[in-house]
């Protein structure tokens, strides 16, 4: 009955150390007439039944990840010290400890409903997260489920942001739990998508694309960015909110980039005018400095392109936008801009002499 369904042999044998055989097939049979003849959701949930009351009120939280966990990620999510402890407490009516995490784990660990991996994770069979969901709406509702996955996402969203910062600084604790993390970021990035939530979408992109760039994945760096674009629009209007504008100016600007590793310079201005008219557009003096950065940039693609005029042009304008804000160390930034587009421009004329 059970060959052909690992899973429900890894959660079944475990209750040979309490149950009889005949026991566990009685028990079977009577879960399998009750979910629908489903052999895998009936030794799921007799495996289940079978955990402490403690397990079987946190346990369901993981599903919400996929397709590992740790303890220690468990704690600074929802733990006594967690970023989202009241929310989690408010639902779950409870919070635990590391310990306690920990656990609740070993527990599910022993009677095969997860598998202890090396680092301190936990690894789950893809049958399990929709199990665990179906789980805690039982136990606390739809409301429930949708107010944790909110939680999920605004995680990984205030994390990807830290760990962007540790990749910025390369702080070797960045690339290793980006790695580690990757498919539960993924996993936020696709709920916030569905929710249509560009914060999160412009804090989670920038982390795992920036991770993909500094691992040399530019082939999935850049199928996740055309896909986002795409999600989002190539084209932008003003009744569009400021975090879906972020997000947009952000991915534009990443595949303009990505245009000019590859030279195809024609296609990278084309991207930065585009964002450079948006911003014009806005009519809002705080875009000001954005508009420099872009300013900036076509000036790069105009040096690239040995137009060095154009350029010149070009990394003129931000330097007035500079001055007037204040911004010296971006203003000498621009000087020195301008100095190399002098130089690179007198090399040339010598080079064309006769």
């Amino acid at each position: 009955m059970l060959r052909g369904h690992p899973l429900s042999l890894e959660v079944v044998l475990p209750l040979l150390k309490k149950k009889s055989p005949s026991e566990i097939i009685m028990a079977l049979q009577n879960e399998v007439n009750e979910l629908g003849g489903r052999i895998e959701d009936a030794s799921l949930s007799l495996a289940f039944s079978q955990l402490s009351p403690t397990t079987k009120k946190h346990l369901p939280f993981l599903g919400l990840f996929t397709p590992r966990v740790s303890p220690q990620i468990l704690e600074i999510f929802v733990g006594n010290e967690g970023m989202s402890k009241a929310i989690y407490k408010k639902v779950i009516g409870e919070t635990l400890s590391l310990d306690g995490w920990k656990s609740v784990l070993e527990e599910a660990s022993i009677n095969g409903l997860v598998e202890s991996k090396d680092g301190g994770y936990y690894e789950l069979h893809p049958t399990l997260p929709p199990f665990f969901r179906k789980q805690l709406i039982s136990n606390f509702g739809d409301n429930g489920l949708k107010t944790l996955k909110a939680e999920f996402v605004n995680f990984y969203s205030a994390l990807s942001s830290y760990l962007l910062e540790g990749l910025q600084k390369s702080e070797p604790y960045a690339n290793i739990l980006l790695a580690v993390e990757e498919p539960n970021i993924l996993r936020a990035l696709r709920s916030a998508e569905i929710d249509e939530d560009w914060d999160s979408i412009d804090s989670i992109s920038r982390g795992i694309l920036q991770f993909y760039e500094h691992s040399g994945r530019i082939a999935e760096s850049n199928t996740l960015r055309m896909h986002l674009l795409g999600q989002i629009g190539l084209e932008l209007t003003l009744d569009d909110s400021r975090e879906k504008a972020s997000s947009w100016m952000f991915l534009l600007g990443e595949e303009a980039i990505y245009c000019i590793s590859i030279n195809e310079l024609e296609k990278a201005e084309t991207l930065y005018t585009q964002i450079l008219n948006y911003l014009i557009s806005m009519n809002y003096p705080k875009a000001d400095h954005n508009i420099a950065v872009s300013y900036h940039q076509l000036g790069r693609v105009a040096e690239e392109r040995q137009k060095f005029d154009e350029a010149e042009q070009w990394y003129r304008k931000p330097l007035v936008i500079y001055e007037r804000l204040g911004f010296g160390q971006n203003a000498a930034d621009a000087h020195h801009q301008l100095k190399i587009i002098a130089a690179e421009r007198k090399h040339l004329s010598n080079t064309q002499r006769p």
